[in-house]
């Protein structure tokens, strides 16, 4: 795995053979996945006309279908690294929150933590796509239905009851937070008591409030979220410039830096900074969910005994695979062994 070179940088490469270890002792890790479930669902069309009423094309429906996404898709990525993991969060009495449970029940996850909760609609992201008969498919118009209030007192008291029980069983817990209201300040404050109490592997990956986290043992922000975040604290410039000033912010052990193209940066306490090119092809085919994938991965390979330069190796081949693949997709012990051996 090849690195940037830079004054100021390590090197992060991690061998084939403890790959293959570490992807061993990561199946069966107890990862307790917490965070705003969301369906994807993908409308297709083929482009027949443009319609007389508006200038608008006329799709003839040719189906749809549901996908995992958000928290959801976590799920199905810590599923699909072999972990033993139990979905915590919040779904409506809707098609598409009965879609989510079956799609976890089918990869293994335990649903015991997902509350349905009469009155709220599941968020519902619908990607509507055409093309022409001999043409791939492009979005061309995406319906959020999302609720960002915070959860009714009955629903916010059974996630928390979920929380606490995962808490005690997990190895390691992923906080997937999407700002769609499923965790209160009351519920960070608690988490942060935690972390700082107990030696649990914690992972947070959060869309908008990353400075409320604390004492977690990796962020892994993208540019954007963390320019927010170092904007926050008064910080100008590029984030991976204040990189090291967020995860002190934090109190974070670690903090891994998603960068799209330009690969990911880990700053860890005490260490110099790590950065990582892209693994595989800078072109990617659809980043969608990506972010999820290194969550997902970082956490079972800490869990598993992984350092963070380690975790954020793996994670940064996860991510390269699963963007050369459709909609927010999952990756394997099987692929990210031979994408590191080729």
């Amino acid at each position: 795995m090849s690195v940037w070179p830079s004054a100021a940088s390590g090197q992060a490469v991690i061998s084939s053979s403890r790959a293959s270890q570490l992807l061993q002792l990561m199946r069966g890790k107890k990862l307790a996945v917490v965070g705003d479930l969301v369906a994807d669902l993908y409308v297709m069309g083929e482009t027949s006309r443009i319609s007389r009423e508006a200038p608008v094309l006329v799709l003839r429906y040719e189906g749809e279908e549901y996908r995992p996404g958000g928290a959801a898709n976590a799920v199905m990525n810590g599923a699909a690294l072999g972990g033993n993991v139990r979905a915590i969060g919040c779904v409506g009495a809707d098609a598409a929150g009965a879609e989510l449970i079956r799609m976890f029940r089918k990869v293994g996850a335990d649903v015991t933590g997902v509350v349905v909760a009469a009155g709220r609609p599941t968020a519902t992201k619908t990607r509507v796509l055409a093309g022409g008969r001999h043409t791939s498919r492009q979005q061309v118009i995406r319906i959020d239905r999302v609720e960002t209030a915070a959860l009714k007192p009955v629903a916010e008291q059974a996630v928390r009851r979920h929380l606490t029980a995962a808490l005690k069983w997990a190895d390691a817990v992923l906080i997937s937070d999407y700002g769609l209201g499923l965790l209160s300040d009351a519920a960070l404050r608690g988490l942060a008591s935690t972390f700082r109490r107990r030696r649990l592997v914690s992972v947070v990956d959060s869309r908008r409030r990353l400075l409320a986290f604390r004492n977690m043992t990796m962020a892994t922000p993208n540019e954007e979220e963390g320019e927010q975040a170092a904007s926050a604290l008064g910080a100008a410039g590029p984030a991976a410039k204040n990189g090291e000033r967020l995860r002190q912010r934090l109190t974070a052990r670690s903090l891994l830096l998603t960068r799209g193209g330009e690969g990911m940066s880990l700053f860890e306490k005490g260490r110099p900074a790590i950065h990582l090119a892209v693994h595989g092809t800078k072109d990617a085919t659809d980043v969608t969910g990506a972010g999820d994938t290194v969550a997902s991965c970082a956490a079972l390979a800490m869990a598993a005994g992984a350092s963070p330069s380690e975790a954020a190796s793996l994670a940064n081949v996860a991510a390269g695979i699963v963007v050369t693949k459709h909609g927010a997709a999952t990756t394997n012990a099987g692929e990210i062994l031979a994408a590191l051996r080729g």
